[in-house]
């Protein structure tokens, strides 16, 4: 048994109002449906490819600044960073 998410979809081709089907860490499948029009944006976490600094914190500036990049990283959309 799985989670559904409704909201405001980002896809491919643009937006759709439906719910995403979760088991696991994994979307297996996804529905459109009008009622969730009024809903959160759903859409894929980013991956920044090149950081070295976020949110006033440099990545050289040791574990308390690497911590407050990384929570400022997060609330923009970004759920991992190479």
């Amino acid at each position: 048994m799985g989670i559904k998410v409704g909201g405001r979809l980002v896809l491919e081709d643009g937006l759709a109002p439906g719910r995403l089907l979760i088991e696991g860490s994994s979307i297996v499948s996804f529905e459109l449906d009008p009622r969730e029009a009024d809903g959160p944006f759903i859409c894929p976490g980013f991956v920044d490819i090149h950081v070295r600094g976020w949110g006033c914190y440099d990545a050289m500036g040791g574990e308390e600044s690497l911590l407050g990049m990384a929570t400022s990283l997060a609330r923009s959309g970004r759920t991992s960073v190479r």
